[in-house]
């Protein structure tokens, strides 16, 4: 078994930062890797999305890594993997979100992503159902994907309630129905 942690978003000389150092070293102490891969401003568009189906195509054949990622979206990194999530769901070991964005309409907003998603603000508006993390979770609770996500309730950039929140909720009314 060859366990593995994908870290996003991933900046060159940002992201992951020093802060992060005590978790990486209790995660490679315990016999993770970690990956990750900048895409940049992505927001979890299709285009970020195909980057990472490459990366996870290539650690697993090249590296030997498991089958199954164990994915920890920090911030934006939320809609960046939960997004190439719903569409692998068979490849998610785990999520474990830090005050992850789960919701593009919250965090960048609709006007700002849709640049990245190649499409006006007024499509990016009518394709949400299909691009926002809230509204995809059912792949990953159909797989029993366990799931935790670490949130403040005083972040005002990434509120709660808009996100991890609502994603959360979303995960429980997907589970009873």
């Amino acid at each position: 078994s060859k366990p593995w942690v994908w870290y996003a978003p991933t900046f060159i000389g940002g992201h992951p930062d020093p802060t992060h150092g005590w978790m990486a070293k209790q995660l490679l102490d315990a016999g993770f890797s970690i990956c990750g891969i900048e895409v940049g401003e992505s927001y979890g568009s299709p285009k970020g999305t195909q980057a990472y189906a490459n990366l996870y195509a290539h650690v697993v054949k090249t590296y030997r890594l498991d089958a199954k990622a164990c994915l920890m979206p920090q911030s934006r990194g939320g809609l960046m993997l939960l997004n190439w999530a719903k569409q692998n769901p068979d490849r998610v070991q785990c999520v474990a979100g830090i005050y992850a964005v789960c919701n593009i309409e919250s965090y960048p907003g609709v006007a700002r992503a849709s640049g990245a998603y190649e499409m006006t603000t007024e499509d990016l508006r009518a394709q949400l159902p299909k691009h926002n993390p809230t509204e995809n979770v059912k792949p990953l609770v159909d797989a029993k994907v366990p799931m935790l996500f670490v949130h403040g309730d005083s972040d005002t950039v990434v509120p709660i309630e808009k996100n991890a929140g609502l994603f959360v909720a979303v995960s429980y009314t997907h589970l009873r129905a």
